[in-house]
């Protein structure tokens, strides 16, 4: 049996974006191990990290913790993260693995450094390059690191537009493929009927404390510069409506740097931090506004 080695730095980003891609490898009579990170697990909580290991551990995935570190890493993490990984590798000969498929930026380029020292075929998937025409130049940095690792790459996978024809023009070595973003379950949800909705969004703000005259506003994601939620708190200082309620759902290292400014803006009464919620749907239905103010996301670029 042929096995598969799914990378990813941080747990989360298996959760959120291999699942299918897991069972899909299951279904074509593949062995599936997973490494990544599971004890520094990424933007979402323990429990949900612990669901996820029973989850692998249910369907007969291998299971291995990569210590990997946050953002670009150090030369010293990033060197115990590919000792660790080259592990994996060396349990076995190299001719057992029908490929790699690398997640995250650091899962992308450790991952596929060792497998190309193993001579195992490698595909990776983009989620939205840090670098594109009209962001920060100090993020093109990261262009010549893409494009010289793009040689260790057999399939390149990105999920918009631009990053499909930046890859297809300049990185010569592997095959370029679109995905349009990640997906939701759009037709799940427009079937939910509106009495189940407004069902929901009463048992919600009755959870949360919020009245029917509440005009409540929403942001979802990982509490980090980029989601950049700090601009929705100042608008809201400025704005200075007292029946605006924000709910802020997500984890992450801003969370106390985001809950000092809401006590210096005075808006302790309208702010709700969450943390990891897997209910997202039913958040929605009881909000009235969904405010997205990230200053990047990768699947944007796909309309340009």
């Amino acid at each position: 049996m042929k096995k598969v080695l799914f990378i990813a730095a941080k747990a989360n980003m298996i959760q959120q974006f291999n699942i299918r891609n897991i069972l899909m490898t299951q279904s074509l009579g593949m062995e599936v191990h997973v490494a990544s990170d599971f004890i520094d697990y990424g933007s979402m909580d323990e429990d949900e990290t612990n669901k996820l290991l029973n989850w692998l551990d249910e369907i007969g995935a291998v299971i291995h913790q990569i210590p990997f570190e946050r953002g670009i890493g150090s030369i010293k993490g990033n060197r115990a993260s590919a000792k660790a990984l080259k592990q994996v590798f060396n349990d076995g000969p190299s001719s057992d693995w029908a490929f790699v498929h690398c997640h995250s930026p650091l899962g992308g380029i450790i991952g596929r450094y060792v497998a190309h020292k193993f001579k195992v075929p490698a595909l990776y998937t983009a989620h939205g390059f840090q670098f594109f025409s009209g962001g920060p130049k100090k993020n093109w940095v990261f262009y010549p690191i893409e494009k010289a690792f793009s040689y260790w790459t057999n399939e390149l996978i990105t999920i918009n537009h631009r990053d499909y024809r930046l890859a297809k023009k300049n990185f010569k070595k592997p095959t370029v493929d679109y995905i349009a973003g990640v997906g939701i379950d759009v037709a799940g949800a427009l079937a939910v009927p509106a009495v189940q909705k407004q069902a929901i969004r009463a048992e919600i703000r009755t959870e949360l404390g919020l009245s029917d005259s509440d005009y409540v506003l929403t942001t979802i994601g990982e509490l980090n510069d980029n989601k950049n939620q700090i601009v929705v708190l100042e608008a809201m200082a400025k704005l200075d409506n007292p029946q605006l309620q924000l709910l802020i759902a997500g984890v992450g290292p801003n969370l106390a740097m985001l809950e000092a400014k809401v006590a210096e803006l005075g808006l302790e009464s309208q702010v709700q931090f969450l943390g990891y919620r897997s209910d997202i749907t039913n958040i929605h239905y009881a909000a009235d506004l969904n405010v997205f103010p990230s200053l990047r996301e990768g699947a944007w670029l796909r309309w340009s």
